[in-house]
């Protein structure tokens, strides 16, 4: 989606939303003139946000490609005592701020679910310093796997894969 007020406040009810087709190929009407803030992510919703700012012009049409960055970490998630994968686990991913704190709108955050053999993938990052967290509280509802959280920090490089960046998580106790 785009926001045309660029670096100004944004307020949601200017957003411009559309979806590419299966060519990749996009188009949103209506977006003024001036600076305007592209957001993209993949439909299914996981995986990482991308933030694009650019000076849309006056005219008619404008033609903008947007590509999505390919780096991307994986994973599994394993049960510390059992050594057991952990299914349906939630990860986070998000910049590794020093002394700062990101936008609101999501720009370098990423989010993954484990699969049946624990395994994750977050795609589509750009080279930065993460935060991955696993496990633990979720950001909206609560965590019922019943286990602790994880925090791991990591550097992808252009166009790296890191595979191997494991959690093994233990289980949670009341406090």
């Amino acid at each position: 989606f785009v926001s045309p007020k660029g670096e100004e406040k944004e307020d949601p009810r200017d957003f411009r939303f559309a979806a590419s087709d299966a060519s990749g190929q996009y188009a949103i009407p209506n977006v003024p003139p001036g600076p305007a803030t592209f957001f993209l992510q993949r439909p299914e919703g996981m995986g990482s946000s991308i933030t694009v700012r650019a000076e849309v012009p006056d005219e008619t049409e404008f033609t903008l490609d947007l590509k999505l960055p390919g780096g991307s970490i994986s994973g599994r998630v394993i049960d510390e005592k059992k050594g057991k994968p952990i299914p349906e686990v939630f990860l986070t991913l998000a910049p590794a701020l020093e002394g700062r704190t990101a936008g609101w709108e999501g720009e370098d955050f990423g989010q993954a679910s484990t699969d049946s053999e624990g395994r994750y993938s977050l795609r589509d990052l750009k080279p930065g310093s993460y935060t991955i967290t696993a496990g633990g509280g979720v950001f909206f509802g609560k965590d019922t796997k019943g286990y602790g959280r994880s925090v791991r920090k990591c550097a992808l490089s252009a166009e790296d894969d890191l595979a191997g960046i494991d959690f093994a998580l233990r289980p949670g106790g009341i406090v």
